[in-house]
């Protein structure tokens, strides 16, 4: 596969984002809540779910234990 048909970094950062703010306001919780829950902070919680960072699997692993979903 060349590079022109991999999905781009950021969209994948900004599809797994949506994903969690989706999941996150489904559950009617605040980032406040996930992210004490989860143990990250706010601010990275928010980075996250708007795709501006991307976040390594152990804090993924949190988010998904948290938002009661498997990383799948």
């Amino acid at each position: 596969m060349d590079r022109a048909t991999l999905p781009s970094t950021s969209s994948l950062e900004e599809s797994v984002g949506s994903a969690i703010r989706e999941l996150r306001q489904r559950h009617g919780l605040t980032l406040a809540q996930v992210s004490e829950q989860a143990n990250i902070s706010r601010g990275m919680l928010s980075k996250i779910e708007t795709g501006q960072t991307s976040a390594g699997m152990d804090t993924l692993a949190r988010i998904a234990r948290t938002l009661g979903v498997s990383m799948a």
